[in-house]
């Protein structure tokens, strides 16, 4: 009888896109009475050779976990690149104002030569308005602007709710010393005080899988979307196409098919009268990224599109999380998807 408690819905969601305005935005913001915890930023990026850097940081408050650097390296999937440890860890110094932040001058490279590790990387992540700009380095200096709504999504639970925003980046610049240009997504998570979200029951327990996908098409627009699927009516799509919010529902029906190791190889999901469909490739598998994570947690690239979607894809990345035990669990391991 627990999904019927007083006051509680369960997770269910509510959903839609809206327009960059970092006024709106502020750290310090309550929103359904919940705060911010925790800031993602990340990207993938193709250089002319074909393979793909991932770039991934979390930040709680002004600290940071470093940046994740992952690519296809010739081992097989996406590894962990030495970068990752060069990156700084720990406080940075930001800068709140109306429509601009800033995040510099990491406290760990203010310390004496002698205490600093050989080859640290410098830190620069700046927002002005639409613009963007992230610089760490000989590892990555991109420079960009939104150029598409964000998506938006509240899920209403007496136990831990959450209120979970995404604007992308539309990028050009360097990614390890090779030209590039691509998407950079960040997130804001919402919360109770105190809870760091790998702790939450919608981590260890509830999420089945979370797509955040972008394409960029030869017309010039930018479709960039986020489909999640869960128990308890723990779903949310929002799919916004340019400054059009194109799909939004709080129902989802995801079907998977799986590889042996238990990472996604096709799935589809039907979000209203759309149907989307993700398709990955093992050689794109987070497999060292997923093994640092807890609960049978899978992390890929891939590639997201809308069934019946003719228009000319240029750039298409998909970061694509999931439990397949969860998958299973709940019968939506097929052997196959028409």
């Amino acid at each position: 009888m627990d999904e019927y408690g007083y006051g509680d819905f369960n997770y269910r969601t509510v959903v839609s896109g809206f327009v960059n305005d970092l006024s709106r935005m502020r750290p310090d913001a309550v929103h359904f009475g919940l705060e911010q915890q925790i800031e993602y930023i990340y990207g993938f990026f193709t250089a002319e050779d074909g393979t793909i850097t991932c770039l991934e940081q979390k930040f709680v408050g002004s600290v940071s976990t470093g940046t994740f650097v992952m690519r296809t390296d010739g081992r097989g999937g996406m590894n962990i690149q030495p970068e990752t440890t060069r990156s700084y860890r720990g406080e940075v110094r930001r800068t709140k104002e109306d429509k601009y932040r800033k995040w510099s001058d990491p406290v760990m490279l203010r310390l004496p030569a002698s205490a600093r590790r050989e080859g640290d990387l410098p830190y620069l992540l700046e927002l002005d308005g639409d613009k963007f700009v992230w610089d760490q380095g000989d590892l990555c200096h991109l420079e960009g602007e939104v150029r598409t709504l964000g998506v938006q999504f509240y899920a209403a639970s007496v136990e831990e709710p959450l209120f979970f925003t995404s604007i992308p980046y539309w990028v050009q610049g360097e990614v390890l010393g090779r030209p590039t240009s691509g998407l950079v997504y960040f997130d804001r998570v919402h919360l109770k005080p105190g809870t760091e979200w790998k702790e939450t029951k919608m981590f260890t327990d509830v999420q089945l899988s979370w797509n955040i996908f972008g394409n960029v098409y030869a017309d010039g627009s930018i479709e960039y979307g986020k489909i999640v699927v869960g128990k308890n009516g723990f779903n949310a799509a929002m799919v916004v196409d340019d400054h059009r919010l194109t799909a939004g529902s709080s129902e989802v029906a995801g079907r998977y098919v799986l590889n042996d190791g238990g990472f996604i190889r096709h799935a589809q999901y039907a979000v209203g009268e759309h149907v989307y469909e993700f398709r990955g490739d093992d050689e794109n598998n987070m497999a060292e990224f997923s093994a640092s994570r807890w609960n049978g947690y899978h992390a890929q690239f891939g590639i997201t599109r809308r069934l019946g979607d003719d228009r000319e894809l240029v750039s298409g990345v998909t970061w694509l999380e999931s439990f397949d035990h969860r998958i299973r669990d709940a019968d939506l391991a097929l052997d196959r998807l028409d």
